[in-house]
């Protein structure tokens, strides 16, 4: 007899994002040192001398993760590689494989925004907006 086990808590399982399915085979050369206070990666070799194509692209593409480790790696290795000596030249070219992922990146930030926004503005109570009262009390 079989034993099926349900997982209670979890949420609905979805597919892995390809960012986040690179990163767990390896594909990024750098890992995630969690420090006491300050979060850093830790490159394989010098990301001066890590070829640009793809995975500059790659980390763009996880500029969409909300899930720790990825939105740190992601990020931060974004940041990294284009502080590096000549990163204008290597940037330059990929620019049309870029500029997709880094809309669909913005995009997904300004939904979440747009999602989180109103309910600033919304009763628990009624469901309703309510105005925000700038009124001035009199002394």
């Amino acid at each position: 007899m079989g034993f099926l086990f349900v997982f209670q808590f979890s949420g609905p399982l979805r597919a892995q994002s390809t960012f986040a399915a690179v990163y767990s085979k390896g594909g990024i050369p750098c890992r995630l040192v969690h420090g006491s206070v300050k979060h850093r990666l830790q490159w394989e070799c010098p990301p001066e001398t890590i070829h640009f194509d793809p995975l500059l692209i790659t980390l763009a593409e996880g500029l969409r993760e909300t899930k720790h480790p990825y939105t740190f790696v992601s990020r931060e290795g974004f940041k990294e590689l284009l502080l590096v000596d000549g990163a204008a030249e290597k940037a330059i070219p990929l620019l049309a494989k870029l500029v997709p992922a880094l809309k669909a990146a913005l995009i997904q930030t300004m939904a979440s925004i747009n999602e989180a926004g109103p309910s600033g503005t919304t009763s628990h109570k009624t469901g309703k907006c309510r105005k925000p009262d700038f009124s001035e009390e009199e002394s």
